[in-house]
């Protein structure tokens, strides 16, 4: 399953970076904010328990996307991780605001 799970990365990496450094082929870092803060509002509005599974999940894909060099991502593990923290923070703190206005 790792596997499959690895080559739907490269697959996917391949869509958006097209092989190339992906840091120097990202055209619109307001893109990237606007897709991360897209993520993070749908995870805010999952129950705790399944916004933790796909947090963790994606803390599994970015774990595989990091380790294998087919992915063109794993010359940048702390430039992804440090985007899928920031996603948690942001869904974190949605969901802290949701609960915050139900009040």
């Amino acid at each position: 399953m790792r596997q499959e799970i690895e080559d739907k990365i490269v697959y996917l990496s391949s869509l958006s970076f097209d092989g190339e450094n992906p840091l120097e082929k990202r055209n619109s870092y307001y893109g990237d904010v606007m897709s991360d803060m897209f993520i993070a509002s749908i995870i805010s509005n999952l129950d705790k328990a399944t916004a933790s599974r796909v947090i963790e999940d994606m803390r599994k894909l970015v774990d595989i996307s990091a380790m294998s060099i087919r992915t063109g991502l794993a010359g940048y593990p702390v430039y992804i991780r440090h985007r899928l923290n920031g996603i948690n923070l942001m869904a974190e703190t949605l969901r802290a605001s949701h609960e915050q206005d139900a009040q």
